[in-house]
């Protein structure tokens, strides 16, 4: 293609992506998805004005009580109110998989750009780093770097963000790869841009979509990864409220009362719905 018509080319591509894009729009399931994380992101950021008691409060003479006025979802095995560690729960929950979904974004969205646009020299020990990365299950992953360092909010935030990091940089690189040989690339080319220059400015803005569609549709894994560790003992420690902790003790005191299990497991399905619809519905939309 002759340079001089490069631009207009460019223009004509470009315009015609935004007027499909602006053609598609999300469906009922996407929309649904969005009300529940919706929802999720204020009872979270609202906690300290929500919920209706102390989530450490004791109550001891009315452990495990049913829902009442006082305690619209009941009390756990100490008598502390359901409904109060569940909207703080929300909040931790958001809390670590929000930042470990971004740390997990960035490492692995610079190693797939490194990996996919870098030197030779640099791609092949990348790659070997991230399937070794990758082999392992996050959980193990998880069990493995909180035995050797102990449990605390930022190493499950940086056990979250390794976990996730592998599936960013794959992702990433077969967009590079894919984008090598575009139009705009060459045109940068042959203006004399460097490769870094080329990198930052043109590959990565055009790569970096689909990282956003996945980021979406990894935080509810994120979400499940923390509560299964405080499920196990290995997450956030008591008193502060967790659903995975909540979970844990309600499984071991289900004979006694079946409502310390019911809010932590209907929140944990809620969240993951809306974040599953969501990022679904982001996908649909790209295509």
């Amino acid at each position: 293609m002759p340079l001089t018509q490069l631009p207009s080319r460019l223009a004509a591509n470009h315009g015609a992506r935004r007027a499909a894009v602006g053609r598609r729009r999300l469906t009922g399931s996407a929309w649904l998805g969005l009300a529940l994380v919706v929802a999720l992101g204020l009872t979270a950021a609202g906690a300290p004005w929500l919920a209706p008691q102390d989530p450490a409060a004791q109550d001891i003479a009315r452990r495990l009580q049913g829902p009442t006025s006082a305690h619209l979802l009941g009390t756990d095995h100490l008598g502390r109110d359901l409904l109060s560690r569940l909207i703080w729960g929300a909040r931790l929950a958001l809390g670590l998989a929000l930042p470990g979904v971004l740390g997990g974004l960035l490492l692995g969205g610079g190693c797939g750009l490194a990996a996919g646009y870098g030197p030779p020299w640099l791609r092949r020990p990348i790659m070997v780093g991230v399937d070794s990365l990758q082999a392992l299950p996050p959980i193990l992953l998880a069990l493995l770097v909180l035995a050797l360092t102990g449990p605390s909010l930022l190493v499950l935030v940086a056990v979250v963000g390794l976990a996730l990091a592998p599936g960013y940089a794959r992702v990433m690189r077969a967009q590079v790869r894919g984008l090598l040989d575009a139009p705009f690339i060459e045109a940068a080319r042959s203006f004399g841009a460097g490769r870094l220059r080329i990198a930052l400015r043109h590959v990565l803005p055009n790569a970096l979509r689909p990282l956003l569609v996945l980021a979406a549709m990894d935080l509810p894994g994120a979400v499940t990864l923390e509560a299964g560790l405080s499920f196990l003992g290995l997450g956030v420690q008591p008193p502060i409220p967790s659903w995975g902790t909540m979970l844990a003790e309600g499984f071991s005191r289900l004979r006694q009362s079946p409502w310390p299990l019911v809010g932590p497991a209907g929140a944990l399905v809620l969240a993951t719905l809306g974040f599953t619809l969501l990022g679904e519905g982001l996908a649909g939309r790209r295509r």
